[in-house]
């Protein structure tokens, strides 16, 4: 990326030469990152996920039931109260069992 960035050689003569896909190429250029990105992009970031962790075990700790239906709930909610751009159901207020699942992945801890 960095011949290319660098103005050492053309998008074209680059993809030749290190025998990169052109459209994998210029999406690396377009994003300014090397990194492979897979699936979705998060809806949160580290910080944000932190606070949401600890939003749902004080929840826990009230005694309320923690099942994955309020758990996305409170994603929703979380969206909605910091104007966090997301994909969620606004008809039925919650995060989709996509969301949830790569959650519960990422934080085993939250499993109910």
């Amino acid at each position: 990326m960095t011949a290319v960035t660098g103005k050492h050689m053309t998008i074209r003569a680059a993809e030749k030469r290190y025998r990169i896909p052109h459209t994998t190429l210029w999406q690396h250029l377009k994003s300014g990152s090397t990194v492979k990105q897979t699936g979705r992009k998060l809806v949160f970031n580290t910080e944000q996920e932190k606070e949401l962790v600890k939003r749902i075990q004080n929840l826990r700790k009230t005694g309320i039931s923690v099942t994955p239906k309020v758990i996305r709930k409170e994603a929703f909610e979380y969206c909605l109260e910091n104007n966090i751009k997301n994909t969620f159901n606004i008809t039925k207020g919650l995060a989709g069992m996509d969301w949830y699942y790569g959650f519960i992945k990422r934080h085993s801890e939250m499993n109910p």
